[in-house]
């Protein structure tokens, strides 16, 4: 059975619910319609639902990567305001001034 047509027939049935109690008449009937009407529906209500509640664990997943990705991209932009902002020449913040003493030892090829 077709999702759209089931959650139309369950609408239409607790629309004639909520008019049969509020005029007062034939309201055990209509009860008995909808008890009929969810029944009938029971196993795509149940997969409904399931899906649902799967659906709503991934939302909270990719809110926290959302988050994150905030984040990340919020110090990649000060960063790259900061290298901007920057004189040529300057050191920026992040970077290592170059010292003799230390890239010697490490490559003593480079004077």
């Amino acid at each position: 059975m077709d999702m759209k047509q089931m959650v139309k027939d369950v609408q239409d049935q607790a629309f004639r619910l909520r008019n049969a109690e509020s005029t007062g008449m034939l309201v055990r009937d209509e009860r008995e319609r909808m008890k009929n009407v969810l029944f009938n529906y029971k196993d795509e209500i149940l997969e409904a639902l399931a899906m649902a509640d799967e659906a709503d664990e991934k939302i909270k997943v990719l809110e926290l990567q959302l988050d994150d990705s905030d984040k990340e991209l919020a110090e990649l932009e000060k960063e790259l305001k900061e290298l901007k902002a920057a004189p040529n020449g300057k050191n920026v913040a992040g970077k290592r001034d170059k010292t003799p003493a230390v890239d010697e030892a490490v490559n003593p090829d480079v004077k």
